[in-house]
C-alpha cells in the first residue's frame, strides 16, 4: 500500500498525456510479496496477530505532509497521504523491515476544547505481526538523537513522549525519590521535571546485568522490580519492562512498564486477553495489603492511590509489610513528644572542658543534623545557667538596675568569684554515662548513676526486642534507614545492631562501674598539701587572694554530690571548689572548728 501510495501522488503531478500509465508493482520486497502488501490484505492474513504503536512528532497539524509536496498546493488531503507514506519509509528503514508491516492508522493533535497543540501530532500506526523485538528496537531508538530513526524525513519524533503501544504499556507509582532511583543518573530537565529513561535505552539489558549491577544505582532498582513483578504476576523474562521512571513528587516516581505477551516475543502473534488478564491480577493485589506484591524486594513501596495507570485506584491501608518498625512506645514523655512532632527533636552537644555548647536540630529520628542559632531543653544537668545574664530593667524612677559585669570576662571568671576554673587543669576522673555522655570531675551521685543504668538498660531492651521482632519477622525485612531501597539490602543491613548491641552494653557496663558503684564514698579535702584523696584522688593548686590569703584550689569539670558522699575538711589554709560548669552539693561538708583555715573558730570555704 506504501508504493501505491507514492505511485497514486507521482499521478497527479505527471502531465495529462501520461495518465494512461496507472500500473503499479503489487509489492515493494520479498516480504510483501510473501504475506500482504495492503492493510485490508494484513488484516485477512495476521487477524489479530499486530500491535498498535503511538508516538508524536513535531509537526503542525494543519501543515503535516506539505513540505513533500516540492511547493505544491495540491491540499490537506494529499499532503496527509504524503506524510504517512513518508512516515511508513522513515519507520520501516530505521527498523530494517518492509514497509508493508506498517499502515498509518491516524495522524490527531493533542488538545481540547480549551487547549490545542498546533506544533505537533500523533500518529497512530499498525504492526503486522506483533513482534516484541521490534517494538524494543524503535523504544530503543526514540531516546537516541543519534539513531536512524531521527534521520527520517518526517519522523522528528518527541523522546519525552516515547513509543506507545496502548495494550500493552501501563504504569504504576512507588513510594521512592528520584533521586535514591537512580542517584546520578537522574535526568533533570528545567521543562519536563526529572526523569529516568534508561529502560526504554535498554542500558540494564536482562542479559547484561552483571557489568552495570556492580556500581549502577538505577540498573539494581530496575533488577529488583523486573525481579518481583515476575514472581507477582508469574511472568517469563522479558515479560515485564520497564521504559520511563518519571518524578511524581519529592517521595514517589511514576514507573512506565510494558507487559509483552510471550507470543509476540517469538513474533507470533499478540494475546490482548493475557495482558488485560495480568492487569486484573496486579489491580487485584494492589487492593490486598497481604499480597505477594507486597512482599517483593521494591515492590512493597508501590502506592495504591495511583492504583494502575491512575484508574482503579485504592485507599492506603495497613499492611504488615512495613517499611519501617513500628517501636515500642518510649517512657520518656519528652521522648513521646519529640515522635508526635510536638517537641522539637534538637540537641545540645556541651562541652564540659571548654564550657561550650553547639546546637543542631532534627526533622526525624536519625536523620541529620543541622546547626541551630540555640536549643537550651535544660536536660543536661552539666550546663546549668552558664552563659545566660540579666538583662537591666527599669526600676521606675528612670535608672538602670544591671548585675555586675565581670572584669575578667575573657578568663570565663564567674561574677563575684576570686578564681576562674580555666586556671588550672580540670580535675577528676571521665567516666562513661548513659546516651553516649560522660561524667567528667568530681561527680558522685548515686540516684543519678541509677537513673543512668536504668536508662542504659532501657536503650539495650530496645534494640533487643527490634532484633527478636526482625528475626520473626524477617521475610518482611522492615527497616528504619531511608537510604536502603529493597529488602535485599535492608536485610543485611539489621546485622549491624548486633554491633550496635554489644556497644551499649559496653557502655552499661562502664555505666555500673561508675564512682562509688563499689567502695564507700569518702573523700578528704587536705588544705595544707591541696591534696584530695578517698574515692578520687587528686592534687589542687595553691593560689594568693589579693589581700595575700592562701587558698587551697581544686578545679572540676563539673561538680556534682550526693547525700551519700562523706566529706570531710581538713588543712592550715582555706579551700575553694571551681567548676566549669555546674555545681550540685548535696551532702554535708565536715570540718572541725580551728582545723580548716589555720584560725580558731574559723573554717573558710569557698564555692566558685
Amino acid at each position: 500500500m506504501a508504493l501505491s501510495i507514492i505511485f497514486a501522488v507521482l499521478l497527479l503531478l505527471i502531465p495529462a498525456t501520461q495518465a494512461a500509465i496507472t500500473t503499479t508493482p503489487t509489492f515493494s520486497d520479498e516480504w510483501c510479496e510473501q504475506n500482504c502488501n495492503s492493510l485490508n490484505s494484513c488484516n485477512e492474513l495476521f487477524q489479530t496477530n499486530s500491535v498498535d504503536l503511538h508516538l508524536r512528532v513535531r509537526f503542525p497539524i494543519d501543515n503535516v505532509g506539505s513540505h513533500l509536496i516540492q511547493d505544491k498546493h495540491l491540499g490537506t488531503t494529499i499532503s496527509h497521504q504524503s506524510f504517512n507514506t513518508q512516515f511508513i519509509l522513515d519507520i520501516a528503514n530505521a527498523a530494517n523491515t518492509s514497509p508493508c508491516r506498517l499502515y498509518v492508522q491516524d495522524v490527531f493533535p493533542e488538545g481540547d476544547d480549551n487547549y490545542w497543540d498546533s506544533e505537533s501530532v500523533f500518529v497512530s500506526f499498525r504492526l503486522f505481526p506483533a513482534d516484541a523485538s521490534f517494538v524494543a528496537e524503535l523504544t530503543r531508538q526514540m531516546q537516541q538523537p543519534e539513531s536512524a530513526l531521527y534521520d527520517g524525513h518526517v519522523t522528528h519524533a518527541d523522546s519525552l513522549y516515547g513509543l506507545v503501544t496502548p495494550q500493552w504499556d501501563h504504569s504504576l507509582k512507588l513510594m521512592y525519590s528520584t533521586q535514591l532511583v537512580g542517584d546520578s543518573d537522574v535526568i533533570d530537565d528545567s521543562e519536563h521535571g526529572r526523569y529516568l529513561n534508561q529502560g526504554s535505552l535498554q542500558t540494564c539489558a536482562a542479559n547484561d546485568y552483571s557489568i552495570h549491577l556492580v556500581n549502577n544505582t538505577y540498573c539494581k532498582f530496575e533488577k529488583y522490580l523486573v525481579q518481583d513483578m515476575e514472581i507477582t504476576l508469574n511472568l517469563q523474562p522479558g515479560q515485564f519492562v520497564v521504559l520511563f521512571i518519571k518524578e511524581a513528587d519529592r517521595h514517589s516516581v511514576i514507573v512506565s512498564f510494558r507487559l509483552i505477551p510471550e507470543v509476540s516475543m517469538n513474533n507470533t502473534g499478540q494475546d490482548i486477553a493475557w495482558v488485560e488478564s495480568k492487569v486484573t491480577e496486579l489491580v487485584t493485589q494492589i487492593a490486598d495489603s497481604e499480597s505477594l506484591l507486597y512482599s517483593g524486594n521494591v515492590s512493597f513501596k508501590i502506592d495504591p492511590t495511583w492504583g494502575i495507570s491512575g484508574k482503579s485506584k485504592q485507599t492506603r491501608q495497613f499492611s504488615k509489610y512495613l517499611s519501617q518498625p513500628a517501636p515500642s512506645t518510649s517512657t520518656d514523655a519528652y521522648e513521646r513528644c519529640k515522635a508526635t512532632n510536638r517537641c522539637p527533636r534538637a540537641w545540645n552537644d556541651y562541652n564540659q572542658s571548654l564550657a561550650v555548647s553547639s546546637y543542631t536540630f532534627q526533622e526525624y529520628l536519625n536523620g541529620e543534623h543541622v546547626q541551630a542559632i540555640v536549643f537550651l531543653d535544660f536536660e543536661d544537668w552539666r550546663v546549668g545557667t552558664r552563659g545566660w545574664e540579666q538583662s537591666c530593667r527599669n526600676d521606675g524612677d528612670n535608672s538602670e538596675l544591671c548585675l555586675p559585669a565581670s572584669p575578667e570576662e575573657s578568663n570565663n571568671k564567674p561574677t563575684g568569684a576570686h578564681w576562674s576554673p580555666f586556671v588550672s587543669d580540670a580535675l577528676g576522673p571521665t567516666v562513661q554515662a548513659s546516651s553516649n555522655k560522660w561524667n567528667k570531675g568530681l561527680v558522685l551521685n548515686g540516684q543519678k548513676l541509677n537513673t543512668d543504668i536504668a536508662d542504659q538498660t532501657h536503650v539495650i531492651d530496645q534494640y533487643e526486642s527490634l532484633v527478636a521482632w526482625l528475626d520473626e519477622e524477617y521475610q518482611y525485612s522492615v527497616t528504619g534507614d531511608v537510604m536502603l531501597r529493597s529488602r535485599e539490602e535492608i536485610r543485611a543491613n539489621i546485622t549491624n545492631y548486633t554491633e550496635t548491641i554489644q556497644a551499649e552494653k559496653q557502655i552499661s557496663e562502664a555505666v555500673t562501674q561508675s564512682q562509688c558503684s563499689n567502695v564507700q564514698c569518702s573523700l578528704l579535702f587536705n588544705t595544707s598539701d591541696a591534696t584530695l584523696s578517698g574515692v578520687v584522688n587528686a592534687s589542687g593548686v595553691i593560689m594568693t587572694t589579693p589581700d595575700g590569703t592562701e587558698v587551697a584550689l581544686w578545679a572540676f569539670d563539673s561538680i556534682d554530690l550526693d547525700e551519700h558522699v562523706n566529706i570531710t575538711l581538713t588543712g592550715q589554709r582555706a579551700m575553694a571548689l571551681a567548676s566549669r560548669s555546674s555545681v550540685r552539693i548535696n551532702t554535708t561538708l565536715h570540718a572541725i572548728p580551728g582545723t580548716l583555715g589555720g584560725f580558731p573558730g574559723v573554717s573558710a570555704l569557698m564555692i566558685e
